[in-house]
């Protein structure tokens, strides 16, 4: 997926070095993120805990311990997911490149 930022990214790495334009991305990929977890947690996490605490009579910091563990669970099987997909790619330009030079 192309956003165009190739091209700021790369004024950036020629002005400032590769070490700023790394920090610059890590930086625009955690305010995403945080964004990210704030509204589900907003948005879908405390609006089920509310209902089903208050329906069910159940404890809510249960429930919510709970939400965060499934939560902490899934974040883990996706960079798990991300990291394997990055380690078959490099495998196969390996490859591709073994098999290019004879």
């Amino acid at each position: 997926m192309d956003l165009g930022i190739d091209r700021l990214v790369n004024m950036i790495e020629e002005r400032f070095g590769r070490t700023a334009s790394t920090v610059l991305l890590l930086t625009v990929f955690l305010a995403v993120f945080s964004w990210c977890v704030s509204t589900t947690y907003s948005h879908l996490i405390y609006p089920v805990v509310n209902f089903i605490g208050g329906n069910y009579q159940l404890d809510r910091d249960m429930i919510f311990s709970a939400a965060v563990s499934v939560f902490i669970v899934s974040l883990a099987a996706m960079v798990y997911f991300i990291a394997l997909e990055l380690m078959a790619r490099r495998l196969a330009a390996k490859v591709s490149k073994r098999r290019n030079s004879t």
